[in-house]
């Protein structure tokens, strides 16, 4: 779902709300999206959205703003690299969480 709000800038801001299989995806791991560092976690992820690409772009159509979150989702979750995850990309995070679990 697709929603719309304003930036501290004044601009119109659209968000687009998870998929049931995107937010069950998202529970798995530590820290636990209930504790206090899940929740500052997500929150920070949201900001950088917000800040990387919703308020420094405007969208003239709902698919432009849908191939814009893919191609920055790509982005963020294979070329950034985020402390918490000694400096991995999420994607690298993963794989090594997915080859510790299976040894």
């Amino acid at each position: 779902m697709i929603q719309a709000s304003s930036s501290p800038k004044g601009r119109t801001v659209h968000s687009v709300s998870p998929s049931r299989g995107d937010r069950a995806e998202a529970g798995r791991g530590e820290p636990s999206a209930r504790s206090p560092e899940g929740n500052g976690c997500a929150e920070r992820f949201i900001r950088t959205l917000k800040e990387q690409l919703l308020w420094v772009r405007t969208f003239a159509t709902v698919e432009e703003l849908r191939l814009a979150l893919l191609e920055w989702a790509y982005r963020y979750n294979e070329h950034w690299l985020l402390e918490r995850h000694n400096f991995l990309s999420p994607s690298q995070a993963r794989r090594e969480l997915r080859l510790k679990q299976a040894a």
